[in-house]
């Protein structure tokens, strides 16, 4: 075998492409490998005061490419709470058993009636592994008294709520 050093490599004019073959693989810290994404308009509601998972479909999967790699996690969901329930929770963890970060999905209550917000959590994974990896959303009521309700019409708009989840393999 030899190696090849270079210190640039600029595709053929007028594509300018360079094409790695197939079986081989580029190695470029700082990219992104894999991209996953999930949407959901599934409705639930919970009154748990432990987080719970109650959307699967908000379930992101990957299998990372390398130990070293970084994985991004992002979620942005809506959220609401019946009367009084002023503080309910969000979490992201991996593989149902980690968690890794949390917000309070706070709102005021002005009229007594449920009031939607949308809330986002973004994680920086280092999972260290090359095995299947899931990443998922979990929610928690403030009280067993009050629903935490997802995905639900919003009182100003009367739209039924939408949730977005996305993963991002990065390179390093």
């Amino acid at each position: 075998m030899s190696t090849l050093n270079v210190k640039n490599l600029q595709g053929i004019y007028p594509s300018n492409r360079i094409t790695v073959p197939t079986g081989q693989t580029l190695y470029a810290p700082g990219h992104i490998l894999q991209v996953v994404y999930t949407r959901s308009n599934a409705r639930a509601t919970t009154t748990s005061t432990t987080p719970v998972a109650i959307d699967s479909t908000m379930n992101l999967t990957l299998t990372p490419a390398s130990t070293s790699s970084k994985i991004f996690v992002a979620y942005h969901i809506q959220v609401s709470g019946a009367y009084s329930a002023l503080n309910n929770f969000a979490y992201i963890y991996r593989n149902s058993g980690t968690q890794l970060t949390y917000t309070n999905c706070y709102r005021i209550d002005y009229t007594n009636s449920a009031e939607t917000t949308r809330a986002s959590l973004i994680y920086l994974d280092s999972p260290n592994t090359t095995s299947l990896t899931t990443y998922n959303l979990f929610l928690s009521a403030s009280s067993s008294s009050y629903n935490l309700q997802y995905n639900y019409a919003s009182a100003e708009t009367g739209d039924w709520g939408y949730s977005y989840g996305y993963a991002m393999e990065v390179a390093q």
